[in-house]
C-alpha cells in the first residue's frame, strides 16, 4: 500500500497530502480482512463438528461482525474523503486549469455498492448470531 501510494504520488504530486491516509486506510482494510479470517476459520472448525448454531460461536460472529464494521468505516471514509475523485482539467482554449470531479460518480457509486455489499454481510452475520440466541441451558460458555 505504502509502494502504491508513493507510485501514485511520483506521478502526480498533488495528491501528495493524501499518500498516507489512503496508505493507512488500504494498510488497515487488508488488516481487518486477515483479522476476520481466524474467527471464520474457527466458526468452519464448528461446522465440521456440526456445531455451527450453538452458542459457542456468538463470539465467533461478533468477531467477524465487528471487522466488517471496521471495513466499512473504512469504505465510508474513502468515499466521503474522496482526494482521488477529483481532476484537474486543463482548458487547451484559455490555458487555465479547472478543478473537475470527474471520477466523483464512480468513486461514490463504488463506495456505495461497497457499503450495500457490508451491510447486506453485516445483516447475515447478525441473523447467524441471532440464531445461536437464547443459549441452551446445558452450555454457559457464551457468559465467558
Amino acid at each position: 500500500m505504502v509502494v502504491v501510494s508513493g507510485d501514485v504520488v511520483q506521478a502526480d504530486p498533488k495528491f501528495a497530502p493524501s499518500r498516507w491516509v489512503y496508505a493507512v486506510a488500504g494498510i488497515l482494510g487488508v488488516a481487518c480482512v486477515e483479522e476476520a479470517m481466524v474467527p471464520l476459520w474457527n466458526l468452519l472448525t464448528l461446522v465440521g463438528r456440526l456445531d455451527v448454531f450453538s452458542s459457542r460461536a456468538v463470539r465467533w460472529v461478533d468477531a467477524i461482525i465487528a471487522c466488517a464494521a471496521v471495513e466499512a468505516a473504512l469504505v465510508l471514509f474513502v468515499t466521503l474523503y474522496g482526494d482521488l475523485a477529483h481532476a484537474e482539467y486543463r482548458d487547451p482554449a484559455s490555458g487555465a486549469y479547472v478543478d473537475v470531479a470527474l471520477g466523483a460518480p464512480g468513486v461514490v457509486l463504488l463506495g456505495a455498492v461497497g457499503l450495500l455489499l457490508l451491510a447486506a454481510f453485516v445483516l447475515l452475520m447478525l441473523v447467524m448470531r441471532s440464531s445461536c440466541w437464547p443459549p441452551s441451558p446445558s452450555t454457559t460458555s457464551w457468559r465467558r
